[in-house]
């Protein structure tokens, strides 16, 4: 037995050694989105005709030891996301060092399925803008209680329910955004007052945002008024995969770079979504304070948790009351 081991021993020593007579590059990346060049985290990447292969980290960073054997061929790392069209890139030892990647987001329809690590994820419908995935860090965030919901049915159908607690609200500007498996509704940002409360019109959407075209963008911008105040947007998420909070900070740059115009409406393929048990129901409160003569900035943690953010602008009875 001690023979056997021993040799055992001397096969994996001289395997080893042999695995680095041959030398090896590190090849190093980052992956990110086409248009707002954000990060994409959960990226296969795989070195064409080898077992060699990794995901990117929650940063878009990637790194791969190539055995110099594989250079003996034009080599190419092929890169698969959900959501993206696949990509198939050319590298060499000479540009190792670190190259970025871009991935373009495929538009096809939400009906089409594909099958990840962790379940399956139907795609945005065509040109449906997005919602940053995972969400930026928020003031403060609730889960409702799916006791709530127990007549809704389907996706648009919970939809028809928010709307209805925001137009009773006096919420009427609000956008649609695609996340995954799922969708993003925001509101129009909203002037408050110190309490959390919402001021009297017209101060409550002072400045004003045109409802025929409303986006992400505009809120930033909206962001910087002349006067000292408080300002929230609210953000209901309905989906059934978990998440938690991306590490990009949502700062004026950023939120340039990947906001686009939500839909006012929800498209048809949601009313096919079935609202299971495993789905959620979660709102966002992300609440910024303009002191006078400064920029205005994301106030995390909130001055308020999302139950009273919810409770002081008339929301929260008008979900309860459904």
């Amino acid at each position: 037995m001690l023979k056997l081991f021993k040799s055992y021993c001397t096969g994996f020593t001289f395997l080893f050694l042999l695995s680095n007579a041959y030398g090896q590059t590190v090849i190093k990346g980052q992956v990110v989105e086409d248009q707002s060049k954000i990060p994409l985290p959960g990226v296969s990447v795989k070195a064409d005709s080898s077992l060699i292969g990794t995901q990117t980290d929650r940063d878009g960073y990637f790194s791969l030891i190539i055995p110099d054997a594989l250079y003996s061929k034009p080599l190419f790392l092929e890169l698969h996301h959900v959501g993206y069209h696949s990509a198939k890139v050319e590298v060499s030892k000479k540009n190792s060092a670190l190259i970025q990647i871009v991935l373009k987001a495929d538009t096809l329809d939400l009906t089409n399925v594909v099958t990840v690590g962790y379940g399956t994820v139907k795609k945005r419908p065509s040109k449906m803008p997005e919602f940053p995935w995972p969400p930026p860090p928020c003031s403060g965030r609730i889960i409702f209680n799916n006791s709530l919901f127990t007549r809704v049915k389907t996706l648009q159908e919970i939809d028809h329910l928010l709307i209805d607690a925001l137009e009773n609200s006096r919420y009427f500007d609000y956008a649609h955004f695609y996340i995954p498996r799922g969708f993003a509704l925001a509101t129009k940002i909203e002037q408050i007052d110190e309490a959390g409360i919402s001021l009297e019109e017209p101060g409550r959407w002072s400045p004003t945002i045109s409802p025929k075209k409303l986006n992400f963008e505009e809120y930033i911008k909206a962001l910087f008024f002349p006067t000292p105040g408080y300002f929230r947007i609210i953000v209901f998420i309905v989906t059934d995969l978990p998440y938690a909070y991306s590490d990009i900070k949502a700062t004026r740059k950023q939120a340039n770079a990947w906001i686009e115009s939500g839909w006012s409406i929800l498209p048809e393929e949601f009313s096919k979504m079935k609202f299971s048990k495993n789905y959620y129901c979660s709102a966002l409160v992300y609440e910024f304070i303009k002191p006078e003569a400064r920029e205005a900035y994301f106030n995390i943690p909130g001055r308020f948790d999302a139950y009273e953010h919810l409770q002081k602008s008339g929301l929260l009875n008008f979900i309860k009351a459904q």
